[in-house]
């Protein structure tokens, strides 16, 4: 068996639960709006991690630095970079139903695709995911 490697030193511990991280520090994100998220992430056959933000209804996806530049970018997406902000869960904190209350069921910011190695998502590969699911009928 192949061990797993360590996470990365930005990950929030567990007591603190989860941190807002600048982007283009040691990444960058792609924001997606709800419903185009989920068909994003089955699009990407759940390869990468995502976190899933259901106070505002967002799923991000963390990419190398400058892997976005350039995109063009369907509706509803956005890619974060350069000093904007994103709330970024603990390792231990991976998707549960959440009720909308703080620690009735889940918790709002969480892993919807668990992390693992340097939690990053292949860009080419999300690129793609992201115009299929735009083309998907809904």
């Amino acid at each position: 068996m192949i061990p797993a490697r360590p996470l990365p030193e930005w990950m929030p511990s567990e007591a603190a639960g989860a941190a807002v991280l600048e982007t283009g520090r040691w990444w960058d994100a792609v924001r997606q709006r709800d419903l185009e998220g989920l068909v994003t992430v089955e699009a990407l056959r759940r390869r990468g991690p995502v976190i899933r933000n259901q106070v505002n209804g967002t799923f991000a996806w963390l990419i190398p630095i400058g892997a976005a530049d350039g995109w063009s970018l369907p509706d509803h997406t956005e890619v974060l970079s350069g000093g904007r902000r994103l709330a970024v869960p603990a390792a231990s904190l991976v998707h549960t139903a959440w009720t909308g209350g703080l620690g009735v069921a889940g918790p709002a910011t969480s892993w919807y695709v668990r992390p693992e190695g340097d939690c990053l998502t292949d860009p080419d590969a999300l690129h793609r995911a992201l115009h299929v699911a735009a083309a998907a009928p809904r």
